[in-house]
C-alpha cells in the first residue's frame, strides 16, 4: 500500500514537471517573460470614411529570431472587407532597451461599407520562434483586438456615390473616328476607370443616360 502511494506521488510530480516544462516552453510563456511581443495599430489613425482603405499593420517582435514562416488567419467582421494582399511580411531589427529584436510586419488592407465603430477580434498568428536551449518552439499568438472608427462627414450624406481614392482617373475611347459616322454605323465605346489604394468593385458604374 506504501508503495503504491509513493509511486502515484512520484506519478504526480512527474506529471507536473512535464507540464511545467511544457508550459515554460510555449509561445505565451515566451510573451510572458517578455521575450516575444505583438502589436497592432490601425493607418491612418485617424477615423477613415466608408469605401476608404485602412491598413491594419501586425507586429510580431522577438529577442532571438523566427525559425519557420508566420501564417495570418484573415478574420471575418460584417461590415468590413479585410485583406491579405502581401504575401511576405516586411522585416526589421531594432534596438530596444540595449538589446536587438526580429520584428515581422504584416499588413492587412481594410475596407468599411458603413459608418459605425468596429472592433477587429484578434488576429490569430502561427509562429515559429528560436527558443535558446529549448530549440524551436511554433505555435499559436493571438493580436489584441483593434477599434476602427467609420464616419460619415456631412458633405458625403448629401450624395449617393463616391470615391474614396488618394488618386482617381477617367479616359475613354472609340473605335472609330465619330466626324464620320453614317446612319446605321456602330461603334464601341471604352470608359477607363483608374483609382490607388481601391478595390475594383469599389468603383462606380458608369452612367450613360438616354441619348437621342
Amino acid at each position: 500500500m506504501r508503495g503504491a502511494v509513493v509511486l502515484a506521488m512520484l506519478i504526480a510530480l512527474l506529471t507536473g514537471a512535464a507540464g511545467r516544462a511544457v508550459a515554460a516552453g510555449s509561445l505565451a510563456a515566451l510573451r510572458a517573460q517578455g521575450q516575444l511581443q505583438v502589436a497592432t495599430l490601425v493607418q491612418p489613425a485617424t477615423a477613415v470614411v466608408p469605401g476608404q482603405k485602412a491598413e491594419l499593420v501586425i507586429e510580431i517582435a522577438t529577442n532571438t529570431w523566427f525559425t519557420g514562416g508566420t501564417r495570418v488567419t484573415v478574420p471575418e467582421v460584417p461590415g468590413l472587407v479585410i485583406l491579405q494582399n502581401e504575401q511576405f511580411a516586411t522585416n526589421a531589427t531594432q534596438i530596444r532597451s540595449g538589446q536587438t529584436w526580429v520584428v515581422q510586419r504584416w499588413t492587412l488592407d481594410v475596407f468599411a461599407q458603413r459608418a459605425g465603430a468596429f472592433t477587429v477580434p484578434p488576429v490569430r498568428l502561427q509562429v515559429k520562434v528560436n527558443a535558446g536551449e529549448k530549440g524551436d518552439i511554433e505555435g499559436e499568438l493571438f493580436t489584441p483586438a483593434t477599434d476602427i472608427e467609420v464616419q460619415l462627414p456631412d458633405e458625403l450624406a448629401r450624395i449617393n456615390q463616391w470615391t474614396a481614392a488618394p488618386a482617381f482617373e477617367v479616359s475613354q475611347q472609340f473605335d472609330r473616328a465619330l466626324d464620320k459616322l453614317a446612319v446605321g454605323d456602330a461603334l464601341s465605346r471604352d470608359i477607363v476607370l483608374q483609382a490607388s489604394d481601391l478595390m475594383a468593385m469599389m468603383l462606380p458604374a458608369p452612367a450613360t443616360g438616354q441619348i437621342a
